[in-house]
Formats: structure tokens, sequence, C-alpha cells
């Protein structure tokens, strides 16, 4: 790998895909927590999907109201993101804080 390779990836994933921080995001699955009718939730879904052709995580969106045990954890605080088992932010798009969760090894 080149210098000018390994010097985009500690600020952003390279097009490099045997490059070990590119295959840790592509490994990286958000979900977002929300509900239907919900603009809130659906600007943080278009947010996201907006960073995910250059990170290029996957995303799940799913809405709390068609699961009983969601709705009663959610309730009304949605959307929340959440990589893995963390939560990132809740109602508002931090993307300061999904940068820096895609980034992390």
């Amino acid at each position: 790998m080149t210098g000018a390779v390994q010097g985009r990836c500690a600020q952003r994933p390279c097009i490099d895909v045997t490059c070990d921080k590119w295959n840790n995001i592509m490994a990286k699955k958000l979900v977002i927590y929300g509900r239907s009718g919900c603009h809130l939730c659906d600007e943080m879904e278009r947010e996201v999907r907006a960073l995910q052709p250059e990170w290029g995580f996957s995303l799940e969106v799913l809405d709390v109201e068609r699961d009983p045990e969601l709705e009663e954890r959610y309730g009304e605080r949605v959307p929340v993101l959440l990589g893995g088992d963390r939560e990132i932010c809740h109602y508002f798009l931090d993307r300061a804080a999904l940068i820096r969760y895609l980034s992390a090894d």
C-alpha cells in the first residue's frame, strides 16, 4: 500500500479493498430504529444514507411499531442510530459521532 493511500485511510476509507481499515468499515452495520410518519426518522435515514457511498457500511431501518419489545424500549425516543449494540445518537444525526464510530478499529 502506498503512503498516499494510507494517508487517505486515516481520514476516510480508501478504495483499496485490501486495506484493513476499508474491510473493518465494510463489516460495520448500522441500524436506525424509527417509526413510519416520523419526520425526524426520515431525515436521519436520508442523512445516513448520504454517507453510505463514501463509508460503505450496511444500514437497516426498523419500525419500532412492528415489534412490541422495540416499542417498549424506544417509545417516543426515535430515531435512534445504533452501531452494533452501541447507541451513536438519537433524534438528530450526530455526524461527528458516526464518523468516529466508522473510523474506529
